[in-house]
């Protein structure tokens, strides 16, 4: 009996592999971690994925399946939602899930999500993939950012949103003011307390270049 003891814990603490490989099986898998995911459900009709809301009318969709990037697009009240899913590969051949979904009103402003899938589960590590980024990056460096420069709500407006990777190009982070920008031009009196601070904003986009050897993204040029 004690020579199966080494063969049965190596039986039940092998790790459980895992089965998903393409983009579309980690969307689906990804409908019993998140309910965004799981309202926005994708599935084949023929040769072609779709997706439907509510009120089963088609939403924009792109699905490019070599590339491991998925894009599903749904109307909210005042704006557009956006959701990607694409996979980032490690040099050992592990696959990370990155999450994004962005929000487009009189701001963008979104959130990223990279996640492990491990023995059945997701795991959230963003905090040790993407390096800590605000809207502060998105201003120049060598200006001093008077304390006053942003008032309390636009602070909490001027977020931004992102790009994940497709066709091997890059993600970014994006701000995007041309609405408000519009508005202020047009001295829309809705915006005007944000206007000034917009002066402030530098940049619209900041690279974040993923490094497979790492598993982590870092920051790239600003445009």
């Amino acid at each position: 009996m004690n020579k199966l003891k080494p063969f049965l814990l190596f039986i039940f603490c092998w790790p459980i592999l895992v089965s998903a490989q393409s983009i579309t099986e980690f969307y689906q898998l990804l409908s019993t971690y998140d309910n965004d995911i799981k309202i926005h459900q994708i599935s084949k009709i023929g040769k072609q994925w779709q997706a439907l809301d509510d009120q089963g009318q088609n939403l924009a969709l792109f699905v490019d399946e070599k590339n491991n990037f998925i894009e599903l697009k749904d109307k909210e009240e005042g704006g557009i939602f956006t959701l990607q899913v694409s996979l980032l590969k490690k040099r050992k051949g592990e696959l990370l899930i990155a999450l994004v979904k962005n929000h487009m009103d009189l701001f963008l402003h979104g959130e990223i999500h990279i996640l492990r899938y491990q023995n059945g589960r997701f795991f959230d590590i963003t905090d040790e993939v993407m390096p800590p980024i605000n809207y502060q990056d998105f201003t120049e460096q060598n200006q001093s950012l008077a304390t006053t420069a942003f008032s309390p709500e636009l602070n909490q407006h001027l977020e931004f949103g992102f790009q994940l990777p497709k066709d091997g190009a890059p993600a970014y982070a994006k701000m995007q003011t041309d609405v408000i920008q519009n508005k202020c031009a047009q001295k829309d009196n809705s915006v005007i307390k944000y206007c000034q601070s917009l002066k402030e904003i530098a940049y619209s986009s900041i690279e974040l270049i993923w490094n497979p050897k790492e598993g982590k993204f870092a920051l790239g040029l600003k445009e």
